[in-house]
């Protein structure tokens, strides 16, 4: 493992490990919610989320994007299906402040990306590690805006519509992202 592997599964650890907060934050032990998320590799989805316990939230995204452009008097279609489960320990929470509160938390999101478009398809997975921050308006709403790094694969050379890059092989970005939910 490199350190920088170990670094992140520690922080990972330390999320799940940390002390609560003193009288801090929302109950969300048991709780999900339905929204919307624009993951760090760009691609905009219909999420899930449920906060298994009050430190712990799993997720899953899919989404579909369907893309009609005009190059060179050629109608050229693509379409771009995803897929992203995540996990997220959140490890710090702030004490509610009126109907407001946050909570900061770090998490993994493997990604699949499929392009489809002028009889190729390319498959692209990509590994995401965001740091969040989850800011609670009332009782059953939640903005979520993210930074990290995304960890990616562009396998056959096509043109990758989320990054705009060319060229087979890896690649790794800092990016930003973001989703609101619904909670009930």
């Amino acid at each position: 493992m490199t350190s920088r592997s170990l670094l992140l599964a520690g922080l990972f650890t330390a999320t799940l490990a940390a002390p609560a907060v003193a009288h801090a934050g929302k109950d969300m032990a048991g709780r999900m919610g339905v929204g919307a998320q624009r993951t760090l590799a760009g691609a905009s989805e219909l999420s899930f989320k449920w906060f298994i316990i009050q430190r712990l939230s799993l997720g899953f995204g899919a989404g579909m994007v369907l893309d009609a452009d005009d190059v060179d008097d050629d109608r050229v279609r693509q379409s771009t299906f995803s897929f992203s489960p995540s996990v997220f320990g959140w490890f710090l929470r702030t004490k509610e402040v009126g109907p407001v509160a946050a909570s900061l938390g770090l998490g993994v999101r493997p990604s699949m990306i499929i392009h489809n478009g002028n009889d190729t398809t390319v498959v692209e997975p990509v590994l995401e590690v965001p740091l969040a921050v989850e800011v609670y308006v009332g009782e059953h709403f939640a903005i979520q805006p993210e930074a990290g790094v995304t960890f990616r694969i562009n396998s056959n050379g096509n043109r990758d519509r989320f990054s705009n890059t060319i060229g087979a092989g890896s690649g790794a970005a800092i990016m930003g992202g973001g989703s609101f939910h619904f909670y009930f």
